[in-house]
């Protein structure tokens, strides 16, 4: 695979998702700052509930032509298995009935 072309594709694929994350937690801060959010007792939670952004991905999936390509980050559950390893080692991912080779580290 042209390594060139992936990191473009990584590339153009991190720069989308900052954006809409990025236009995601301008909206919440917006919505938990507004006078609408401002608590009328202390059990009214609108404001925090506002300003609450969904959970982290562990990864990036994306396609390279006809080819779907998952990047994942270290803190995944995947991540974590695979740092250090190398082609031909094993790991045994949670669910999986046995261990899997690793066919390419790239």
């Amino acid at each position: 695979m042209d390594k060139t072309a992936l990191r473009a594709a990584l590339l153009h694929q991190l720069e989308s998702d900052l954006a809409l994350q990025t236009a995601a937690a301008l909206t919440s801060r917006d919505e938990a700052t507004s006078e609408e959010s401002k608590a009328e007792n202390k059990y009214d939670m609108r404001a925090q509930e506002a300003a609450y952004l969904g959970p982290r991905a562990g990864g990036t999936e994306f396609s390279v032509g006809d080819r779907r390509i998952l990047v994942v980050t270290p803190a995944s559950p995947l991540g974590r298995q695979l740092l250090g390893r190398r082609r031909g080692d094993t790991v045994t991912l949670p669910g999986a009935k046995r261990p899997l080779a690793i066919a390419s580290v790239a």
